[in-house]
């Protein structure tokens, strides 16, 4: 079998493999946020720069207005 053959047998199967789901539990969400309160200041400041910096690349350049 070809490595693309088998590249595509790899990703049909995972794509079709069926998952163990589990629903999000509040213990799990106690946890990271126990975790990240020490670091609150950092997330935070993450949170805005990502969001800034992907609205400002988004946003359209100036229109030049009238020279006087």
């Amino acid at each position: 079998m070809s490595m693309e053959a088998t590249a595509w047998t790899q990703l049909h199967n995972v794509m079709n493999a069926q998952q163990d789901r589990r629903p999000f539990d509040r213990n799990t969400l106690r946890r990271i946020s126990a975790f990240a309160r020490p670091h609150r200041r950092r997330v935070a400041l993450f949170l805005v720069l990502s969001v800034g910096g992907g609205g400002g690349g988004r946003a359209p350049p100036p229109r030049p207005g009238p020279r006087g």
